[in-house]
């Protein structure tokens, strides 16, 4: 019994692909699974993060707005977020230096993004399908 419940969990995870944790359309990504989310997606804007973090707070708000919209058209393009307090080797890995950094990865190549996210949230809303 245990070896068909193991061999359909495989077989569920080999069809479907990985299930990344999500909260309110934004993935929440870990060291553990982030390389997988920028390859196994063209487009992925990361919001590396601190809670306790103003700026990031306020833009909170309207980066949940920008990523059920995406995601309820189907869009290539994901929104995610990293707490950059507990995934401290990512943070350092990309070059983490204050918060909020924005990068965007396309086929996972990472792309730092310094203009205004709420500018750039409002060109997601709009309805871009591609980068």
């Amino acid at each position: 019994m245990l070896r068909w419940v193991l061999l359909a969990s495989f077989f569920v995870f080999s069809v479907f692909g990985t299930e990344f944790t999500e909260e309110d359309g934004v993935l929440v990504l870990k060291k553990d699974d982030f390389e997988q989310a920028i390859t196994e997606n063209e487009n992925v804007l990361v919001e590396f993060y601190a809670p306790w973090c103003g700026h990031c707070k306020a833009l909170t708000p309207e980066y949940i707005k920008a990523a059920q919209k995406l995601k309820d058209e189907q869009s290539p393009i994901k929104l995610a977020k990293v707490d950059a307090t507990i995934e401290t080797e990512l943070a350092e890995k990309y070059g983490v230096r204050g918060y909020p950094t924005i990068k965007f990865f396309i086929s996972g190549k990472a792309i730092e993004y310094s203009g205004n996210v709420l500018y750039l949230i409002c060109i997601l809303h709009s309805g871009v399908k591609h980068l």
